[in-house]
């Protein structure tokens, strides 16, 4: 694939995960997003956090999306890195109330794709370049 190509290809990735699915970490009664929320195939995410208005890209990621949204970012506590940027921004005070914060104020936004890891992982460097997540890890 030509340079330009990839660039135009990586672009449309991008444009179709922000114009994807957009759900609550809770809905609007506050009861927590149930593990079916997110489908159990590959993909990409972003974590967005809404306080400010257009919304701040909390962190990206990529992999099975149920595993990493909801078992890793929602449910976990060592392994979720928007709980750890959360705490670290001043937004919640600890990782136990970071779950919280989540709930209250960020969503997700995935796309779900069929490719192989490495292309997986040029979409996810991609998304990071182009939206600085604050957890860039």
């Amino acid at each position: 694939m030509s340079l330009s190509r990839r660039a135009a290809h990586l672009a449309k990735v991008l444009t179709r995960l922000l114009s994807g699915p957009k759900v609550g970490f809770a809905d609007a009664e506050g009861i927590p997003m149930a593990r079916s929320t997110i489908p159990a195939t590959r993909g990409l995410y972003l974590v967005v956090d809404f306080v400010e208005r257009d919304g701040v890209p909390l962190l990206v990621g990529s992999g099975n999306l149920m595993e990493r949204v909801y078992k890793n970012q929602f449910q976990g506590e060592k392994a979720s890195r928007a709980k750890r940027v959360i705490v670290k921004l001043g937004r919640a005070r600890k990782m136990s109330t970071a779950k919280q914060y989540l709930m209250e104020c960020c969503l997700v936004q995935y796309l779900e794709v069929n490719v192989e890891d490495n292309e997986l992982q040029w979409y996810e460097d991609y998304v990071k370049a182009m939206l600085q997540p604050l957890s860039p890890g």
